[in-house]
């Protein structure tokens, strides 16, 4: 398989799966590596938490769901 063969098929999902099984498991590992993370990783991701606090969020602002323009629960994000 050509170099920018397998560039294409790291960059681009469909290039990859345009792939035959045989040419999928000759792929060489991404040198970035396999980006798998488990669910508790995954709530410590900004924004992967359910009720996560936005940084920007004025504490005026009544469209807010988590702090809903309460200065209290902001203070405390």
């Amino acid at each position: 398989m050509k170099k920018k063969d397998v560039v294409s098929a790291w960059r681009d999902q469909d290039a990859f799966e345009s792939l035959s099984a045989e040419e999928r498991a000759a792929m060489p590992d991404h040198p970035a590596g396999a980006a798998q993370l488990d669910d508790d990783e995954l709530t410590d991701v900004a924004g992967g938490g359910a009720g996560t606090h936005y940084s920007h969020c004025d504490p005026t602002a009544s469209w807010c769901e988590d702090c809903g323009g309460d200065s209290e629960i902001l203070a405390r994000a």
